[in-house]
């Protein structure tokens, strides 16, 4: 379940440089819930291809995310802006701490 939310994370935030039948095979695996036979009757390919081709594209998100860093920094950015809402808290801005966290929200 780890992988998944990791690939799926990476995914919405790489997936334009990912080739097109990449795209295609990594979309309806990680979001549409499509196994990985169904893709390769949908495709006429055989599952070993549609496998090949997920496996290529996980390993390009991981080379991408080591390099470009912007997960890391989204995590990042949530959490100082979470420490930030605690202060607001504290000091009762609780409409400023509700639109920070739609905000953080939108953002992961």
């Amino acid at each position: 379940m780890k992988d998944l939310v990791k690939y799926d994370r990476l995914f919405s935030i790489y997936k334009g440089m990912l080739t097109k039948c990449q795209y295609e095979y990594m979309s309806m695996y990680y979001t549409q819930d499509y196994s990985l036979v169904e893709i390769a009757e949908l495709h006429n390919v055989t599952k070993q291809s549609v496998a090949f081709s997920i496996s290529q594209a996980e390993k390009k998100l991981v080379s991408l995310e080591k390099k470009l860093k912007f997960n890391e920094l989204l995590n990042k950015t949530a959490g100082s802006l979470e420490n930030v809402c605690k202060k607001l808290e504290e000091n009762g801005n609780t409409q400023a701490v509700t639109d920070i966290r739609e905000i953080v929200e939108d953002l992961l």
